[in-house]
């Protein structure tokens, strides 16, 4: 004999939790940490003008700066031998005088270096 195909039973609805008895007294939330004080900060002192935000002195600037600035590694090795030998930059225009550096490189580079 062939006995029918079992129905899924029905879980029985669950019943709400009972609430606590009044002696249990509820949990309060927990009081954020105090953030230490920070020290008064002393305004620093004035330094020499900043050239503004993007550019670069081409007579102080390292190698990585150099590189930063998008020249490959024996371009910004020219800058550096050309400082070096003639004692710095004296214009920003001088960098039409450093071998290896295209033109269009140049008049894009004097917009962002100053000396």
């Amino acid at each position: 004999m062939v006995s029918p195909p079992e129905r899924p039973t029905e879980a029985p609805a669950k019943e709400p939790e009972p609430e606590p008895p009044s002696w249990v007294a509820e949990k309060e939330p927990e009081p954020e940490p105090e953030k230490a004080a920070e020290p008064e900060r002393k305004p620093e002192p004035p330094t020499e003008p900043k050239p503004p935000s993007g550019t670069l002195n081409l007579n102080s600037a390292s190698f990585e700066e150099l590189r930063g600035l998008g020249m490959s590694i024996t371009q910004a090795q020219r800058v550096i031998t050309y400082r070096e030998k003639l004692g710095g930059f004296r214009s920003v225009d001088d960098l039409d005088q450093v071998p290896g550096l295209p033109k269009k490189f140049r008049v894009d580079l004097k917009s962002r270096a100053t000396v």
